[in-house]
């Protein structure tokens, strides 16, 4: 039997070559609003999934769906756990996008610390002058605050370390003390990381207990001359305290890769600081990570489809999976 696969949105061709090699029907573009996926998922047996939502609603009009892969890391936008009740896997890529995300937050810190996108702006506008107004700082010898100490806050520790010459400080309650990267202190105190660190990059996954988690109280405990760099999930963050935070001089600047919405829209208050960096949440946009991540989350569809095993990387554990 030929096996549907439901792409709903855009992959990178040679990532959709991965799931055509598979030799199954590929359905793309489907739209990605909960009511167009409802309409669309029925009959498909994969799901090569991205940022639309994968709510219950969505999950109960697919009636032979066996697993939805992740086209990335978060499953957010994903119901879990109704997903395991009706019997389909859930996988994530999560070692994909390691060293692209881990990058895009050291080119924050490093474009903040040396005010690169003030310097790029005036210079374009003709106003050489500004060198003699710029003052940057270096990071080697500073301090940088981790929130999270998973794989992708784990490699940051590495390159702020040994590539920057920084001292590290994380914060992970999860993380016992002997599994921590050499050179990198594990501090027990939330407030302590925050008040110590010259620069927080936050690396904590979206759920109900890391929502809103950094707010006023976190920023104000920072140094004003701190910098804070989000390319985790926009949610973690009260996104008005962190604007608040950032118009009153509180904390020198933010790199902010998420937001509080998808898109922050163009009324954001966001695009009108000097002393903020924003990219369209894409850190993990890089050829190379496109690649990586078509090819993990083919082997995901292929181990449940073809193979009737679980998939490499499961986020959920159905006990009575879905098979033919």
């Amino acid at each position: 039997m030929r096996y549907k696969v439901l792409i709903p949105q855009y992959i990178p061709a040679d990532s959709l070559r991965k799931f055509s090699d598979l030799d199954c029907d590929i359905v793309t573009d489907c739209g990605s609003s909960e009511a167009e996926l409802i309409a669309a998922i029925g009959d498909a047996d994969a799901v090569v999934a991205r940022t639309a939502p994968y709510t219950a609603a969505v999950l109960a009009a697919a009636k032979k769906l066996k697993i939805i892969a992740r086209y990335g890391i978060g499953v957010d936008n994903i119901d879990v756990d109704a997903a395991a009740r009706a019997g389909i896997w859930v996988s994530n890529t999560p070692f994909s996008i390691l060293s692209s995300v881990a990058e895009h937050t050291i080119c924050l810190m490093l474009a903040l610390a040396k005010n690169l996108h003030v310097g790029d702006r005036e210079l374009r506008r003709g106003n050489f002058g500004i060198r003699n107004q710029l003052t940057g700082v270096d990071l080697a010898g500073k301090t940088v605050g981790l929130i999270g100490l998973g794989r992708i806050g784990s490699m940051v520790a590495q390159k702020c370390r040994l590539g920057l010459d920084m001292r590290v400080l994380a914060y992970d309650p999860y993380l016992p003390p002997d599994r921590a990267p050499q050179g990198v202190e594990l501090c027990k105190n939330w407030d302590k990381i925050f008040q110590t660190a010259d620069v927080i990059s936050m690396h904590l996954p979206l759920t109900d207990a890391t929502r809103g988690i950094v707010g006023a109280r976190e920023f104000e405990m920072m140094k004003e001359s701190a910098f804070f760099i989000n390319c985790a999930r926009g949610g973690i963050v009260r996104e008005k305290e962190l604007i608040r935070a950032l118009q009153t001089g509180k904390i020198a600047g933010a790199g902010l890769d998420v937001y509080e919405n998808e898109d922050p829209g163009q009324d954001s208050p966001l695009y009108a600081l000097d002393n903020t960096i924003l990219t369209p949440h894409c850190a993990s946009f890089t050829r190379d990570a496109y690649l990586r991540m078509g090819a993990d989350a083919a082997a995901c569809v292929e181990s449940v489809l073809f193979k009737q095993e679980p998939p490499p990387w499961p986020v959920n554990h159905p006990p009575m999976p879905r098979r033919d």
